[in-house]
């Protein structure tokens, strides 16, 4: 018996077989980058040193609930405040000393159940707390000076 579709045919039967059965159609899921905002501070703000800092900050994520998130605060590249499950409206808040420098980096950083995260960061100016030195040089001690009398 032959080929009823012929050699040409047979080829286009094989050449219909392979496109049509390929595997490059997928299913693909897509899972939202979650978002965080820091809200009680911006960048370039001062605090003084050795204060205690509330951090107030905001995360949310299109396709997770507040209670599926992840928090974690960091100062300086150090955890400040492990992760912790936000508060039902998505805000979260970490509390630390404002240490001795010149700058310190803050940064809110949120995952979801699925492994996605995002962040936001602040830079911070720390002014010093303690009081400046004084060295009087002039006038010199035990000098008698009267009022209304001018001081050079």
């Amino acid at each position: 018996m032959r080929n009823a579709l012929g050699p040409r045919g047979l080829s286009l039967l094989w050449f219909a077989l392979l496109v049509g059965c390929g595997s490059d159609a997928k299913l693909n899921v897509n899972n939202a980058i979650p978002a965080a905002v820091i809200l009680s501070h911006s960048t370039g703000e001062g605090v003084r040193e050795g204060d205690m800092l509330t951090l107030l900050g905001s995360v949310t994520d299109a396709n997770h609930a507040a209670e599926e998130l992840t928090a974690t605060w960091f100062a300086d590249g150090m955890t400040a405040c492990e992760g912790s499950t936000p508060e039902d409206d998505g805000t979260t808040t970490c509390e630390i000393a404002v240490p001795a420098g010149d700058e310190i980096a803050v940064q809110l950083e949120v995952r979801d159940p699925k492994g996605a995260s995002g962040s936001a960061s602040v830079n911070l100016v720390i002014n010093e707390t303690e009081a400046p030195f004084v060295d009087l040089l002039a006038p010199e001690d035990g000098s008698v000076f009267f009022l209304g009398e001018a001081i050079a």
